[in-house]
């Protein structure tokens, strides 16, 4: 498989004073709507589009509590999902509290069929985009 990427340019934020350096950027086509991938699945399942929409519907209306409960939701293969906290440091732990805690995100974690999916990659420069004047 093949992965497209452009270069960005970006300043280094912890030393603005330094020139730019060009990094990849892994380059999106489009983005697939929950349909678009249930009308996929229902080609590799028994399955309607309706059936796959509905898991995801469901998947969308628990897994935000079991989450928040501090379970780690295992999805087989595909991998997991866990909550991760972000805080400030203090020098007592009697002195935190919930105001140091900066942000909470959803951590995934791939499984291992897709990190072998993504280890065999090779990698193409898009094209420069240029527009004409």
């Amino acid at each position: 498989m093949v992965l497209k990427y452009h270069l960005v340019e970006k300043v280094n934020p912890l030393k603005k004073e330094e020139p730019k350096k060009f990094y990849a950027k892994a380059t999106h086509s489009r983005e697939l709507t929950v349909r678009e991938l249930a009308q996929n699945l229902e080609r590799t399942t028994s399955l309607s589009t309706a059936d796959m929409v509905g898991v995801f519907e469901g998947l969308l209306s628990i897994v935000p509590a079991h989450l928040i409960e501090g379970k780690i939701i295992r999805l087989g293969d595909f991998g997991s999902l866990s909550l991760e906290v972000s805080s400030q440091g203090v020098e007592k732990a009697e002195e935190f509290t919930s105001h140091q805690i900066r942000r909470v995100k959803i951590n995934f974690r791939p499984g291992k069929i897709l990190k072998d999916a993504i280890k065999s990659l090779r990698y193409e420069k898009e094209a420069v985009k240029t527009t004409a004047k």
